[in-house]
Order: structure tokens, then sequence, then C-alpha cells
């Protein structure tokens, strides 16, 4: 099948072992916990403040 689900079951499985592995990570006792990592995702963060910016005022 070509369509544009033919490899929906395939990403699902990559997805659920990308997760299960974000998940150990996450109980490591060397995680620090947060909401975003400081080193990759400084543009998420900028753009998650100037939205919440713009809600508030």
């Amino acid at each position: 099948d070509k369509g544009a689900g033919s490899v929906l079951d395939k990403v699902e499985l990559e997805d659920e072992e990308v997760v299960e592995g974000v998940q150990k990570g996450i109980q490591s006792r060397y995680y620090n916990t947060g909401r975003f990592s400081p080193t990759r995702e400084q543009g998420v963060h900028h753009f998650h403040s100037l939205l919440s910016q713009f809600l508030n005022s």
C-alpha cells in the first residue's frame, strides 16, 4: 500500500522506542528536571516566552 498512511505502523514503532528511551532517561538520577533542554531548545523556549507575553498582555 502506498497511501499517506502506508508507513504509519513503522513510524509509530520508531516513536514508541524513542519515547521509552526518554522515559528511562527522565527516571535517571542524572536527569536534572526542567521543561526545556538549555542547549537544544532555546528556540522553543523563546517562542513560548513570546507567546506567553502576547497572551498575557
